[in-house]
């Protein structure tokens, strides 16, 4: 082997002798017999191939891979001398081969490498040894030769490391050709330097991307333009922008590229590489303008994609020099740089707007971030990648559970990005697990359930609540909303009719998924309602997006939630509700005490209601077509007190004095509470008092409460007017403060319990030594508090 010393076998080179042995073939055979076994392995291979096997062998267990593949056997080949020789005079470049090898195979660093002594074969590997098997009988060589192995990966065209080494072979071909004509020189060296050609690389890539075809148009109508032939694509991060320029590069290669673009090379710029190094003054200058006189001279052949374009402004400026941006500006007005350019809409607006003169030079094209179906479409395209790539069967319903739980659950990043990256995870998972517990060949499935198992332990969304479907939990919410939010039947009744006939799709689309006003006295539920829903809905209480309008009664309090304009202080930062629903756009929207809001937030909350979406002050507009919204209020609540259901007046009556008309007409329901009776505070006490023995478990207390003792603090915390509100706090002011003066003491040993009672009309909270059944066995030290 060149460039180091050889090898010894690998272990695992034995068990792949057997395996290619026993691979299936088109003449018949007899099975050997066992002790004929070990002759013919050792009379498969010479030397030399031998040895070039266990260098693969070695080199995809140092990779981190755990299957030999084709890739790693022509990086092995190579690595020796005689099949490297034959390589060069072909004109191939074996160090950028290797290097491109290495790349494909995905190598890691040793520290990253596998401990699986005996890897596997692939599909392409068996193919290439098989291929090369067929080769040497076909000579009527008596061993199979390096020669042969490099034959058999030569003849399998559809596998990577062929296809790798027919563009080697083809690139020296033309290197051979180019060196022939006297044209040894590139005609754009500061490209090859700076830039990656990205039409070369896209034979490589057998992913497609679905779903762009207009944004594609529009890229190719703007390049195809005289002037100002510049288009940028605007997007959130992950939404596909550097997906749809590789596309485009492989359609060109294709063939398939309109005719403006057909037959060009469209090159990468790095634009950190091209600033780097330029210390001194006028050196990123001279860079720049070679760049461009390069480009120009080829521009009928050329399109730049600068990935990241914000990045050119102030680029390498300092004092008296210009930055990037200001140099390209020339070439772009008079369209000798057609670019394309891609940035995030924030990068834009905070850059690239604030130059006026570049910004009127390029023209933007908006990547929105695509749905749940086509996001569906983009991971087919991505599947067959992935399987190969880690040796598992993708199912179908496995691309729609990780777009359906991703888009829902992992707010902060963008489709498709988001889906590919849960579904690469989980294909990796899958593959460990599978070569952990089994040594069966046969490639694993991947199922919707380790989907859910992934976004489940990113998102600490227990497993159970992400595999329980949307409609089972519709079927079932009075049910869940009940053991949260007690004494309000009609309430929870009424929010889960609504939320049912939206889901079923009797609701407007454009609108929010459901609108509620819920009204009634202070501590009825009204909040608690809002944080179940989101709860139940979404998985998580952190779902409910909440905002106190108390905040909100000056005028200009509507740009907090919006967004200052430009110009005033703040302006470029997002507002607190169109950004709050942009990252989350499945949660419950609860606007508490909406009475208090300015009447200039109600008018942008009627936009909400009636077109289910919201544009900010930076031009993005924000959908709340998967959002539900509930406002809270304490209007009527005195009636509400005072008059039985069947007397009071109808709600809108009592709203009309503090809302419009058309405000009121787009609340799909407003909801009235009623205030507790004395078996609802019962029944909130048990809850409360449950959280708190299940807090007082962890610090190893166990905690009993009598009936009598429950009793007396439902008597002591029913306050019509305040509500539970008043309960949990006599519960905090009667029994916690004697609970934890209890615990404070030095007496109190770790593992015993409380016990609270009542004697003579008094709350008693007493140390029990075994707190099971031993009520009766109370110490001395008690705390008492009387009614």
């Amino acid at each position: 082997m060149s460039g180091g010393s050889t090898p010894e076998p690998s272990p695992g080179v034995e068990s792949l002798l057997d395996e290619l042995l026993s691979a299936p073939t088109e003449e018949p055979r007899t099975e050997p017999a066992p002790d004929e076994t070990g002759n013919r392995r050792a009379g498969l291979l010479d030397d030399q191939a031998r040895t070039v096997l266990s260098t693969a062998v070695h080199a995809a267990r140092d990779w981190g891979s755990s299957a030999l593949d084709d890739t790693h056997l022509l990086w092995a080949l190579t690595q020796t001398g005689p099949t490297a020789r034959m390589l060069r005079e072909t004109g191939v470049a074996v160090d950028r081969l290797a290097r491109s090898l290495r790349t494909l195979a995905g190598a890691r660093d040793a520290t990253g490498g596998t401990t699986e002594p005996n890897p596997w074969m692939t599909a392409a590997a068996r193919h290439a040894l098989l291929g090369s098997h067929r080769q040497a009988r076909h000579e009527g060589a008596a061993r199979l030769g390096t020669r042969h192995l490099l034959l058999g990966v030569a003849t399998d065209a559809d596998s990577a490391a062929g296809r790798a080494l027919a563009r080697a072979i083809e690139q020296g071909e033309r290197n051979r050709a180019r060196a022939h004509s006297d044209e040894q020189t590139s005609p754009t060296p500061w490209l090859d330097e700076f830039g990656n050609d990205m039409t070369a690389h896209a034979a490589d890539d057998t992913a497609t991307v679905t779903g762009r075809e207009q944004q594609l148009e529009q890229i190719a109508e703007v390049l195809a333009r005289h002037d100002k032939n510049a288009p940028v694509l605007l997007g959130e991060p992950g939404v596909g922008k550097t997906a749809i320029v590789e596309e485009l590069a492989r359609r060109i290669t294709n063939r398939t590229a309109p005719t403006p673009l057909a037959g060009k090379r469209l090159i990468s710029l790095d634009v950190t590489a091209v600033v780097a190094g330029t210390q001194h003054r006028g050196d990123l200058e001279r860079r720049l303008r070679e760049l461009l006189r390069e480009i120009a001279e080829q521009r009928s052949g050329l399109v730049i994609f600068v990935d990241e374009i914000h990045a050119l402004v102030g680029a390498g400026a300092g004092e008296g020099t210009l930055d990037a941006a200001t140099i390209v500006k020339p070439a772009l007005a008079r369209g000798e740089l057609p670019l394309i350019g891609a940035t995030t809409t924030e990068e834009y607006r905070r850059h690239v707007e604030k130059d006026p003169a570049l910004e009127r030079r390029l023209h933007p094209i908006t990547v929105p971030e695509p749905t749940v179906p086509e996001t569906v479409d983009i991971l087919r395209g991505l599947r067959k990648r992935f399987q190969q790539h880690h040796n598992v069967r993708i199912d179908d319903q496995a691309l729609h559970r990780a777009a359906e739980l991703t888009s829902r659950h992992i707010p902060d990043r963008s489709l498709p990005d988001k889906a590919v990256d849960v579904l690469d995870h989980a294909c990796a998972r899958l593959r460990l697990r599978h070569e952990r517990t089994t040594t069966a060949r046969r490639q694993p499935l991947l199922d919707p359930e380790t989907i859910a198992e992934i976004v489940a332990a990113r998102t600490g969304i227990p497993t159970t609540e992400l595999a329980t479907g949307e409609r089972a939990k519709l079927r079932e919410l009075e049910t869940h909303l009940a053991q949260r939010v007690v004494g309000q039947q009609r309430a929870t009744r009424t929010v889960a009719e609504t939320l049912r006939r939206a889901r079923a799709g009797l609701a407007d689309p454009q609108r929010p998924l459901c609108s509620f006003l819920f009204t009634g006295p202070t501590g009825v539920g009204k909040t608690e309602l809002a944080r179940a829903l989101a709860a139940t809905l979404f998985g998580e209480n952190e779902r409910a997006i909440r905002f106190d309008m108390g905040e909100f009664q000056e005028k200009h309090s509507v740009s907090r939630l919006v967004g200052a304009p430009p110009g005033y202080l703040g302006h470029d930062e997002a507002g607190q509700l169109t950004d709050s629903v942009r990252k989350r756009p499945y949660s419950v929207l609860l606007l508490d005490e909406i009475e208090k809001a300015h009447p200039d937030i109600l008018n942008t909350l009627l936009q909400v209601l009636d077109a289910g979406r919201l544009t900010d002050s930076t031009g993005r507009t924000v959908d709340f077509s998967n959002t539900v919204v509930i406002m809270t209020s304490n209007i009527g609540a005195q009636r509400a007190l005072e008059l039985p259901p069947e007397n009071r007046p109808d709600p809108t009556e009592e709203l009309a004095p503090y809302f419009r008309p058309e405000f009121i007409n787009r609340i799909d329901e407003i909801v009235t509470f009623e205030p507790l009776d004395t078996e609802a505070l019962t029944e909130i006490a048990l809850l409360l008092l449950d959280d708190t023995r299940k807090r007082l478990h962890d610090t190893n207390t166990h905690l009993e409460i009598t009936d009598s003792a429950v009793n007396w603090l439902v008597h002591r915390g029913n306050h019509r007017e305040f509500g539970a509100r008043h309960l949990r706090r006599v519960i905090e002011r009667e029994l916690h403060n004697r609970i934890a003066t209890l615990l404070m003491d030095d007496d109190h040993p770790e593992g015993t319990g409380l016990l609270v009672d009542t004697e003579q009309d008094a709350l008693t909270v007493r140390l029990i030594d075994d707190p099971p059944s031993g009520r009766h066995a109370t110490r001395t030290n008690s705390a008492t508090t009387k009614r």
